[in-house]
């Protein structure tokens, strides 16, 4: 077998992610268990300016957010709120069964749990003396 070269990408690759996802979505259907990895980014501005955004996929039928941020001037505006409410209808529409959101436990847990949001496992320590969850909220009940 030939040697395969590994080099850092130093810049962010949407086609080496288009790629890899092909590579997971081509195997997962193969093996019986697609998983319909659809793609979700919503900003919120106000005229120009960046108030905040979200992106996240599907996989296996669940949303997954990946990324939620809110510029601090527009913090406590329900800009947050909205980004989720609208990713909430995306995933409805999907026709997911629920919503993940892996977060630390400084970052905002409470407002995911205004959300209807709850916690589904714990990583202790994940930075020191600080735990990383995943959040999960169902759709279906």
């Amino acid at each position: 077998m030939e040697i395969v070269e590994i080099a850092a990408v130093q810049t962010t690759s949407e086609p080496l992610s288009t790629a890899l996802l092909a590579i997971l979505d081509n195997h997962a259907t193969e093996t019986g268990h697609p998983w319909r990895s659809d793609q979700i980014r919503l900003e919120a501005r106000l005229g120009d300016t960046l108030a905040g955004g979200l992106s996240g996929r599907t996989q296996y039928g669940w949303m997954e957010i990946r990324l939620l941020a809110v510029d601090p001037a527009f913090r406590g505006q329900g800009v947050g709120r909205a980004l989720m409410r609208n990713a909430e209808r995306h995933a409805q529409e999907a026709g997911c069964p629920g919503i993940l959101v892996e977060t630390m436990d400084f970052q905002a847990p409470s407002f995911y749990a205004a959300l209807g949001f709850t916690e589904a496992a714990r990583l202790p320590g994940h930075v020191p003396a600080e735990d990383r969850l995943l959040l999960r909220k169902d759709l279906t009940l």
